[in-house]
């Protein structure tokens, strides 16, 4: 088990920051581009841990979207 930020009152002052800066860059990656599967590919969740279900590496497609939000700013 690993606890990158720690826990309770001690934890990394930085967690927050760095939260919203990987919630930044992963709504930047989904406003400019279009996430698909190949057709030959498939994301089967096999193993299950308690809650977590763990998923075999796959392969996505990602096309840059031609009307991106960003090219609107």
């Amino acid at each position: 088990m690993s606890l990158p930020f720690g826990i309770g009152v001690r934890k990394c002052s930085g967690y927050k920051l760095a939260e919203i800066e990987i919630f930044i860059a992963v709504v930047r990656l989904i406003r400019r581009y279009e996430f698909t599967l190949p057709s030959e590919n498939s994301c089967d969740a096999d193993k299950l841990t308690g809650n977590i279900r763990h998923v075999q590496p796959f392969k996505v497609c990602a096309k840059k979207r031609q009307y991106s939000l960003d090219s609107l700013e």
